[in-house]
């Protein structure tokens, strides 16, 4: 199992490891949208916790742009928002630009968890 993180907050992605790693999934970092498209045409990612707001390709056009992609994998793939703003109001974006679910930051690791449980089907120990 291999998840791709994408955010430009360091801590947010230092945490968003942690959490993860300990759950014995493998997990990959990109600290930029432009980064992460780099990143999945190399592997196949099970998972994607995506930023909404990063400078330069922020995680609703990186999410398009990953969506657009030949493989039909990169088509249906879980890309989880990753917003410190409002879900209420960031819900339409979110929608519109193919994200398949939301986590608050600062996030809970035990919802992190359970959306992980959730779209990749496999229990992680707690």
């Amino acid at each position: 199992m291999e998840i791709l993180i994408v955010d430009d907050n360091p801590l947010n992605l230092l945490l968003a490891e942690i959490h993860i790693k300990s759950w014995g999934i493998n997990t990959h970092i990109a600290k930029s949208g432009r980064l992460a498209l780099q990143m999945i045409r190399q592997r196949n990612y099970d998972l994607i916790f995506m930023d909404i707001q990063m400078p330069e390709l922020d995680g609703c056009e990186t999410t398009r742009l990953i969506r657009k992609q030949k493989s039909e994998h990169y088509q249906k793939v879980p890309i989880i928002a990753l917003t410190s703003v409002d879900f209420q109001k960031e819900k339409a974006k979110i929608s519109e630009c193919g994200m398949t679910d939301y986590v608050m930051k600062p996030f809970n690791p035990d919802f992190l968890r359970d959306l992980i449980n959730k779209y990749l089907i496999e229990n992680i120990d707690q």
